[in-house]
């Protein structure tokens, strides 16, 4: 039997996406608290019942993810660091840890957010 463990984290950065043009508001430095939900799809273990430890994908997030609170994601990302390429570097930096593909919820308002499986 398979299961798929999640762990929710928060971000507040800021952020300016040149993509939309010196025009748009997003063009402007502006912040977020992202929500961010990691999910990893592996066996339970038939003798303990556990298919990954909470604590390691915390583990894992303090390694990678959590660098990045309180910063700008421009810094890291980029010119152009759209909440898409936010979820891709998570999602690479995650997955190198916890050595498991997973998948990856970011989420910018309560309305907006990006998903990669």
């Amino acid at each position: 039997m398979r299961a798929t463990v999640f762990k929710d984290f928060r971000l507040y950065c800021s952020h300016s996406v040149a993509a939309f043009g010196t025009e748009h508001k997003c063009n402007r430095n502006h912040g977020h608290t992202f929500r961010i939900r990691v999910e990893v799809t592996c066996p339970v273990n038939a003798h303990n019942g556990i298919a990954i430890p909470f604590h390691e994908i915390e583990d894992a997030w303090e390694k990678t993810g959590a660098k990045l609170d309180h910063t700008c994601l421009n810094d890291t990302l980029g010119e152009n660091a759209t909440t898409e390429f936010l979820a891709m570097w998570l999602k690479s930096k995650l997955e190198h840890e916890l050595n498991q593909t997973i998948a990856i919820t970011v989420q910018e308002t309560e309305t907006s957010g990006v998903i990669l499986t």
